[in-house]
């Protein structure tokens, strides 16, 4: 009898979802808003293996325009690849101000942070007309990459102080 009421309980609670908050939730969203992220988030990952696929294949512009509307719906793994592709200028003209936008998002999202963080990183490593160099700030990237373990940090890092920038150049090995 009670799997029957909880059930039945159930059912009337989904129904009536679309104005009931839920404290399960843990901040009073609503069924209705639940179950709406739970399919963008199925929407934005479907987007973005398509968009890998359509990269892999050579049609860089649709990926990039498909991880574009697959960043839109909440994928902080697509806006790290939005980043990537303006700072590298594939799929799209090169563009350290997107590609900083890109990147921010991704880092505050908090997904693949490290690949964020180098991306940043080299944003302010290199500069452009429109975004200027800061050795401090790409310095403090490139070592959030490595403690998020994204291995092209440590490139990165070290090439900075190969060269003394924003360090002092260190060319000996240890």
């Amino acid at each position: 009898m009670k799997k029957h009421s909880f059930l039945f309980v159930s059912i009337c609670l989904l129904l009536l979802g679309t104005r009931l908050p839920f404290s399960i939730f843990g901040n009073n969203q609503t069924v209705s808003q639940v179950f709406a992220e739970t399919t963008n988030k199925e929407k934005a990952k479907k987007l973005y293996n398509t968009a890998v696929k359509e990269f892999n294949n050579g049609s860089e512009t649709k990926a990039v325009a498909d991880w574009k509307k697959s960043a839109k719906l909440g994928s902080a793994l697509a806006e790290s690849q939005v980043a990537s592709q303006y700072l590298n200028g594939m799929g799209v003209k090169e563009n350290y101000q997107k590609a900083l936008y890109w990147a921010k998002r991704a880092y505050k999202h908090g997904e693949n942070s490290g690949m964020a963080a180098n991306t940043l990183g080299t944003v302010y490593l290199n500069g452009s007309k429109t975004v200027k160099k800061d050795y401090k700030k790409a310095l403090a990237y490139f070592k959030k990459g490595i403690s998020e373990g994204y291995m092209k940090s440590y490139r990165k890092l070290a090439y900075m102080y190969l060269n003394g920038y924003g360090v002092k150049a260190n060319t000996t090995t240890p």
